[in-house]
């Protein structure tokens, strides 16, 4: 049975930036992972970021949000290159 929907990212509803591409992984304890692209951080809404939401209750509660490393910005863009599922630096 699935519940009602639940906002994953932590930047406030309608600001205009882009939360995109989810991955969902659940462990057999029941910790989910969810990671996403993200906008938030470029005032152009271009540029992403990789954001991870975690829950240690089954999904009931999201409990982080935190920008993965070695991520794609303004500042360092030219500097990396996309090629399959990863950033080359």
């Amino acid at each position: 049975m699935f519940s009602a929907p639940a906002k994953v990212n932590s930047d406030p509803t309608g600001d205009g930036f882009d939360q995109f591409q989810p991955q969902i992984a659940i462990t057999r304890s029941g910790q989910v992972d969810i990671s996403y692209f993200d906008r938030r951080n470029d005032p152009s809404n271009f540029f992403i970021d990789t954001y991870l939401s975690r829950s240690n209750d089954g999904g009931r509660a999201l409990e982080r949000h935190s920008r993965h490393p070695g991520d794609v910005g303004p500042e360092d863009q030219s500097t990396h290159r996309w090629r399959g599922q990863r950033f080359l630096r």
